[in-house]
């Protein structure tokens, strides 16, 4: 694998990440599944507002939606008076 570093380019042997599949992990995956099918329903104009409210905080509309979404806040209860 290449890399680079404040030294320069370097070549380093490739390590495959491990992905222990623990029920956390899992479920951390489902949620961030369910939550990408949401956003996905979301109208245009819904996702406009996510857009317009994630400049805010310095995230795009995407971002904001799924951060609100695995923190367990429901998407449907409105971020934007």
């Amino acid at each position: 694998t290449a890399c680079r570093s404040k030294n320069g380019n370097f070549l380093r042997k490739y390590g495959k990440p491990r992905d222990p599949k623990t029920p956390l992990q899992l479920a951390q995956r489902q949620k961030y599944a369910e939550g990408n099918k949401a956003w996905h329903a979301l109208s245009e104009e819904e996702k406009q507002q996510y857009n317009e409210c994630g400049k805010g905080v310095g995230m795009n509309g995407y971002c904001l939606f799924m951060s609100e979404f695995t923190a367990g806040r429901l998407p449907t209860t409105p971020i934007i008076a």
